[in-house]
């Protein structure tokens, strides 16, 4: 990861809304290969010859800057495609936050969070950023 990218800071603030729509994009695009909890076990796992990553690994996980996360997913690593040719940057920062949420939870449960299509909020939430 280049350090420049290390230095990035997600312009989205961290919330409940943004979490879900985070979970919404991780279960749409990402629980296939590191499964609903993040921890690797997804489905497509075991055809792939390179595992993927377990985002429940607290201490690994836990030291990378919230750039670096963001260009992992952005950049891809085989056999992860390169998130950025599929996704706007807002929508890969929306997964930073939701890998933050999978760090800190050791395997966050996507049910009440991911329960709601993408822009399909609660009233609650309309006014959120």
């Amino acid at each position: 990861v280049p350090p420049d990218a290390r230095s990035l800071r997600n312009p989205l603030p961290a919330s409940p809304h943004t979490r879900r729509k985070g979970a919404q994009l991780f279960l749409k695009h990402c629980a296939v290969c590191h499964g609903e909890n993040g921890r690797g076990d997804g489905p497509a796992a075991k055809d792939l010859k390179t595992p993927p990553a377990n985002l429940t690994a607290h201490r690994e996980m836990a030291r990378m800057a919230e750039g670096e996360i963001f260009w992992k997913i952005a950049q891809g690593r085989d056999p992860m495609p390169p998130f950025r040719r599929l996704m706007r940057d807002e929508e890969i920062w929306l997964l930073t936050h939701y890998v933050r949420e999978i760090v800190r939870t050791g395997g966050a449960p996507p049910a009440v969070e991911a329960a709601f299509p993408l822009g399909q909020f609660p009233a609650a939430d309309d006014d959120c950023p």
